[in-house]
């Protein structure tokens, strides 16, 4: 199967454009270049004016270089026009090792009499190593196949041109509407006026996006001439599971939340589901969470029981390891019972110390089966912090 050639052309002031064209990675045959890491391909680009019923040709001959990747590279280009006003159509044809590709589109190059207008709207990804598009100091890559996963983050550039210095302020509203024409995103700016001609971006998460089709609207305002400018594009989203999402406990998420909410996550569909685990492990540390759920089945765990079901596991889930534990078998007295002179308790019994929280938390296994009942807390108050030490010594006595 041949590769796809996919092209889109972008128009700004001064009478200018450029035609990016982009071969994704997993349509590139780099096998085809055998052992060499560099190669060439040749372009043929045709321009032709509607009005002016007259075309232009261009040609010649561009490198590709096998990145460090492999075949986890791709080829993304543009080629700069510079046209007088009016409506133009183009056709690329690049032969790729061999392999003639083709591609058509139409853009029009706005009349130079217009006081004020934009260019038009891009489309992309901004990273780090994103530096293939570079215009008034912002890089970064064009999106020209317009699709996008729900771990992406949407970039948009926009030009503006002719604002008028009699105001100090311009305005901008962005939304983003779903296949139904609802509002899936709405903000409004008031960015400061510096130059005749700037720029505007937008960079927002697609975390919370479905599979389907948006369109991003960008609607400038000028106050100064009382004029409203627009420019829209389309674009896809596929959902894909994120990586926390493939975590073996990621779903295992009744241990932290209550009784209730788990029943209503339990209710949702699996693309609510996927949203609700998507927000929530963003909020935790699961990898915190997955160390205790693993220490709570090899510590508490018993013949017919997990331990991260037993009282001890889910509390040590949500709470983690005491700073002390201390346990007492039947005819032993707890530290409560020491400093108060208590009574010495009949079931094998434990003591959680977190002295942070200033508290104790005391399990019992009333059954005998080795499943110890979360019974109840007493707090360490200040008289409890001050016979610490002169208790301690006493407890160990009961427990050597």
């Amino acid at each position: 199967m041949y590769p796809e050639l996919y092209t889109k052309c972008y128009t700004f002031g001064n009478d200018y454009a450029e035609v990016w064209y982009i071969i994704p990675a997993d349509e590139v045959d780099y096998s085809l270049m055998r052992d060499s890491m560099y190669n060439t391909y040749t372009y043929r680009i045709t321009i032709y004016s509607y009005e002016q019923k007259d075309s232009v040709i261009r040609e010649g001959i561009k490198g590709i270089r096998r990145g460090k990747s492999e075949i986890g590279d791709f080829i993304l280009d543009c080629y700069p026009i510079f046209l007088f006003p009016g409506r133009f159509s183009y056709n690329l044809v690049i032969n790729l090792f061999g392999i003639n590709l083709s591609a058509s589109g139409e853009f029009e190059i706005a009349s130079d009499t217009m006081s004020c207008y934009l260019s038009d709207l891009i489309l992309g990804s901004k990273r780090k190593a994103d530096t293939a598009f570079v215009r008034k100091g912002i890089k970064f890559m064009p999106r020209i196949t317009s699709r996008y996963t729900n771990l992406d983050t949407l970039f948009s550039y926009i030009e503006i041109y002719g604002l008028v210095p009699d105001s100090l302020f311009y305005f901008v509203y962005y939304q983003i509407k779903d296949s139904l024409n609802q509002n899936f995103y709405k903000k409004e700016f008031a960015r400061l006026k510096y130059d005749y001609i700037q720029f505007d971006t937008l960079s927002i998460s697609l975390l919370d996006f479905r599979d389907g089709v948006y369109k991003l609207i960008v609607e400038i305002f000028e106050p100064a001439l009382n004029f409203r400018m627009k420019r829209e594009y389309g674009f896809m989203v596929k959902e894909v599971l994120p990586e926390i999402i493939d975590k073996p406990f990621a779903w295992e998420i009744k241990y932290l939340v209550s009784e209730q909410e788990y029943k209503r996550f339990l209710k949702m569909s699996r693309a609510e589901q996927i949203g609700y685990l998507k927000r929530f492990w963003s909020k935790r540390n699961y990898k915190e969470f997955e160390k205790r759920l693993i220490e709570a089945d090899a510590k508490f765990s018993t013949s017919f029981i997990k331990g991260r079901d037993t009282p001890m596991g889910r509390y040590y889930i949500n709470n983690g390891a005491p700073d002390e534990d201390y346990a007492y078998g039947p005819g032993v007295a707890t530290r409560a019972d020491i400093r108060h002179k208590g009574a010495h308790v009949d079931e094998p019994q434990e003591v959680w110390i977190y002295e942070i929280k200033g508290l104790q938390v005391i399990f019992r296994d009333t059954n005998k089966d080795g499943v110890y009942e979360l019974v109840g807390f007493a707090k360490l108050g200040d008289k409890e912090k001050e016979d610490y030490w002169q208790n301690r010594e006493e407890i160990w006595k009961y427990l050597r």
